[in-house]
């Protein structure tokens, strides 16, 4: 407010941005004297890329300048100058996305930035991870926040979620029995880091635990009360137990609006798991309708370019592939991917959800190759960030198999299914939902291979397990 000239909301620099693109240097340098020369703009910032680059590595020329409206008005205004060929380079590299990351990665003051610098140069030495640091971490660990920090940096940064779970189990060691909610807190933590890793009985334990404390602090009105009660609904969900998850959802929907009123990140998110069960109830009117709810908020308190919009058009093209229209699931899967591209990187566990999703609607299409690309892809991205035995690699390797079922490599498709069989039972057990599907295509694979006794072998296993 203290600025001149005018109040501090004139000094909003790049709500309106252009940009142009140069194919020389000496071009890019003739236009800014022009600029220079022109007595109806003036330059208010002017920052040199070309001479101190991003992060990334990436140059331009960024100009704010001033213009004046025909009523008087003045506008700050901002022009990125580019280099023809260093723009086509970046966009060939994908430099821009880890700006991007350590630009969110590094967000926050001074101070937290150093700590955060601190955190990167203790755990990685010469490049490489240092196990004799982390050891000693676990060992003798550090002030909790710090140790939050780093179990944090592992779990949304390196997506390495047992590092993620042995330095947040280490962290109990920094906390006494009556400190009640510090404890809940960790118990949530630890469930979520459990629930990355598909161990769903040790998360409803944390969870559990959690909940417990947070009754008894708070009270069943509180928005404290409403995170652990969505904690546990998300992991009675993944068991396939969707009536009790729907019974936690609705509560933390009925606290979320007391609290929070209707336009609330908490309430989108909260749409979006409701319209989840009702999706596994077969209620895709209503599902669609609540997934719709969440997305006009997050559009409205968030943005188009958020992971947790890129979410909402992910389960709405969900729905819309579930009710046959498929060239509108595909057109919110494709944003999904674009968003998670940009925001989250190539190699993050959730941009291999939005490449199976693109994989399902082309397999739909029956462009069976493209969908097979699509898999491969997602795969990939799932066992360097999550190993060999999670969940998600299940639903990716089944996935393939129904494309090699539909191009008649029966034995192909059998050894996908007894991968996806593998995962299921050791991840999620005999009697989740997700197993007794795997069961019903191990039938359908040996069916076509006319065994029919063996088929039916399966297909009973599977009923079994849906009647349950």
């Amino acid at each position: 407010s203290d600025r001149d000239p005018g109040p501090a909301v004139s000094w909003l620099y790049d709500i309106v941005r252009g940009s142009i693109d140069f194919s020389s240097a000496s071009q890019l340098i003739q236009f800014l004297e022009l600029i220079r020369k022109d007595d109806s703009i003036q330059i208010v910032k002017s920052k040199n890329r070309f001479h101190k680059p991003t992060l990334s590595g990436y140059r331009d020329w960024n100009l704010q300048f001033q213009i004046s409206s025909q009523d008087g008005t003045k506008h700050i205004c901002e022009l990125q100058l580019h280099h023809k060929n260093i723009k086509e380079l970046d966009k060939e590299l994908g430099s821009h996305k880890y700006y991007e990351f350590f630009r969110k990665y590094y967000a926050g003051s001074t101070h937290t930035l150093e700590e955060r610098m601190e955190d990167l140069r203790q755990i990685c030495e010469g490049g490489e991870l240092n196990v004799k640091f982390l050891r000693e971490v676990v060992e003798n660990p550090l002030e909790k926040e710090r140790m939050y920090r780093l179990s944090d940096l592992f779990l949304r940064h390196v997506n390495d979620y047992q590092f993620a779970l042995v330095i947040a189990n280490a962290t109990g060691k920094k906390l006494e029995p009556d400190e009640q909610e510090e404890n809940s807190v960790l118990f949530s933590y630890i469930g979520e880091v459990l629930l990355h890793q598909g161990r769903m009985e040790e998360a409803m334990a944390m969870y559990s635990r959690a909940l417990e404390i947070q009754e008894e602090l708070f009270g069943d009105n509180h928005l404290q009360t409403a995170i652990a009660y969505n904690n546990l609904g998300d992991v009675l969900k993944c068991q396939g137990n969707i009536a009790e998850s729907m019974e936690m959802y609705q509560k933390t929907l009925d606290i979320e609006l007391q609290q929070l009123g209707e336009d609330h990140p908490s309430i989108a998110m909260s749409y979006n798991n409701i319209a989840g069960v009702l999706k596994c109830h077969s209620k895709l009117n209503d599902a669609l309708e609540n997934y719709r709810k969440a997305l006009d908020i997050q559009l409205k308190v968030l943005d188009e370019n958020h992971e947790s919009t890129a979410m909402t058009y992910n389960n709405l093209g969900d729905v819309y592939d579930s009710l046959g229209r498929r060239e509108k699931a595909m057109e919110m899967y494709q944003r999904t991917l674009d968003i998670d591209m940009r925001v989250l990187g190539k190699d993050h566990p959730h941009t291999a959800i939005a490449y199976n999703d693109v994989g399902d609607v082309l397999k739909g299409h029956l462009r069976l190759e493209e969908a097979m690309k699509m898999y491969e892809t997602a795969l990939d991205i799932q066992q360097k960030a999550l190993g060999d035995d999670h969940p998600s690699l299940a639903v990716t390797f089944s996935n393939m198999g129904g494309v090699l079922e539909l191009q008649k490599k029966l034995d192909d498709a059998m050894a996908m299914y007894r991968k996806t069989l593998d995962i299921d039972l050791k991840a999620l057990g005999e009697d989740h939902p997700h197993t007794a599907l795997t069961y019903g295509n191990i039938g359908d694979v040996l069916a076509s291979q006319d065994k029919s006794d063996e088929a039916l072998e399966w297909y009973e296993k599977a009923r079994e397990l849906q009647h349950v």
